[in-house]
Formats: C-alpha cells, sequence, structure tokens
C-alpha cells in the first residue's frame, strides 16, 4: 500500500538530493582538472604531430588558470543540476489503484483518487 512520507523523511530526500549535486560538481571540477592539467604538461597541441611535455616551473605557473576554468566548470554544472529538476516531467502515482504516469496537469485519476508525486509516496506492506 502506498501512503505518504512523513516530513521528516521528506527532509532527508531533499538534504540528499542537495549533497548530490554538490559532491557530482564536485567531481566534475576535480575531472576536469586532472584532465587540463595533464595535457598542458605533456603539452599536447593541435597544431602539432608531436607531444612537447613543458617544464615543471612552466606547468606550476599554469596552475591558478588551471584552477579558475576548473572551478566555473564546477560552478556552472552545480548551477545548471540544481534546477534540472524543475524541467523533468514527475512520476505520479494513485494511492488507490496504483495507477502510475508522468505530470501532466490532470491530477484526478479513473478510479476517483486522486494522483500525488512518487518522491512523496513510499510502499508499506
Amino acid at each position: 500500500m502506498w501512503i505518504k512520507k512523513n516530513s521528516e523523511e521528506l527532509k532527508g530526500l531533499e538534504k540528499d538530493n542537495k549533497n548530490d549535486v554538490c559532491i557530482e560538481s564536485l567531481l566534475w571540477g576535480l575531472i576536469s582538472f586532472l584532465l587540463f592539467s595533464i595535457v598542458d604538461k605533456i603539452g599536447y597541441s593541435k597544431t602539432f604531430v608531436s607531444i612537447d611535455p613543458i617544464p615543471w616551473n612552466e606547468f606550476f605557473e599554469h596552475l591558478p588558470i588551471i584552477f579558475c576554468i576548473s572551478l566555473i566548470i564546477a560552478v556552472v554544472y552545480w548551477y545548471f543540476k540544481k534546477d534540472a529538476s524543475i524541467f523533468e516531467k514527475k512520476s505520479l502515482i494513485c494511492p488507490s489503484c496504483e495507477n502510475v504516469k508522468k505530470e501532466d496537469g490532470v491530477r484526478s485519476c479513473e478510479c476517483g483518487g486522486t494522483f500525488e508525486d512518487l518522491e512523496t509516496m513510499k510502499w508499506v506492506d
């Protein structure tokens, strides 16, 4: 049987979603930092056929720029991902007959019940 989650469970769900977005954005920042650092250190360039490594002192001079670019990537990812759920159609369920559908603006079910957001419901035996 489907029942509504209590307020503590809903707060925990919202907190988990925020934490997931923060962790994902930090990972994208770290991945971009490592990728840009490796490409910079080995001296890869589209214009040259060979790879020409740069000296360590020149590499360390480039690190602040690489860090800033990676930070921008992480912040942009976080900014767009935190509101991405606005654009997704929510899954709805009717607790009475257990019909499931995507959000279409109509909340009334054919059985006489009303559709509820699936994230706010839980299954209990």
